[in-house]
């Protein structure tokens, strides 16, 4: 009898801490990652930010794609002009002002342009990267790559296309060229008839349908608090 209640008390605990890890978003598995992600992060004190690629300039508008950063399919589409500077900019000041790590400006790279930089390191090797990260005695590189940024068409009460957006960032290790965090962001704004479980996002959107650079600016910041700290 003793051993029944054991083992239906042992399986209640077991349930019980399942149950919290799902209710804090994590899964066991995931858990596990952020510890090894916070142990592989502990001696990253500086972080070279390399510019936003645009996967477009390498596959079909309205295909569907490997991201380069993740075990992740996506849809590319149409990508306003302007669209990896408004991401490089935000990308970079979060580093600066939100996390304890101290970012290099991809322009410290002597005689490279935003262009060139980012048509050399769509589909690059992590060596090459790596290599970059060690001439200006980075710890990390983050690079990422913009697979959709389309505009919405129409106004914040009514829209006849929303705003859709979708890119991915990774975080490499210059030791030892580990891939050690990395995150996509996927999202083409919905009605709330169109989808309940964006309830929240409703709301703190006030109702509104937003605009890409507001949309992506959104997605970034939702992103970048998962990012491990030392």
């Amino acid at each position: 009898m003793k051993t029944r209640m054991g083992n239906k008390n042992t399986c209640r605990r077991l349930l019980l801490a399942v149950m919290a890890l799902l209710m804090s978003g994590l899964s066991p598995a995931a858990a596990g990652e952020l510890d090894s992600q916070e142990e592989q992060i502990h001696h990253i004190k500086t972080i070279l930010i390399l510019p936003f690629r645009t996967a477009t300039e390498y596959h079909k508008m309205g295909s569907t794609v490997r991201c380069y950063e993740c075990n992740y399919f996506v849809q590319t589409g149409p990508i306003e002009p302007g669209a990896d500077e408004y991401m490089n900019g935000k990308l970079f000041n979060y580093v600066n002002e939100k996390t304890p790590f101290t970012p290099i400006a991809y322009w410290k790279l002597q005689g490279m342009t935003d262009e060139n930089l980012a048509r050399d390191f769509l589909g690059a090797e992590r060596r090459l990267l790596v290599d970059i990260g060690k001439s200006v005695k980075a710890d990390a590189v983050m690079i990422g790559t913009i697979y959709r940024f389309r505009e919405r068409v129409g106004a914040a009460l009514g829209v006849d296309s929303p705003a859709s957006v979708a890119f991915a960032i990774e975080l490499i290790r210059v030791a030892d060229g580990r891939i050690i965090w990395r995150r996509p962001f996927d999202e083409t704004q919905q009605s709330l008839d169109e989808n309940l479980l964006n309830i929240g996002k409703f709301f703190s959107r006030r109702g509104k349908w937003v605009t890409a650079e507001e949309l992506a600016t959104e997605g970034l910041e939702e992103m970048m608090k998962t990012l491990p700290k030392p």
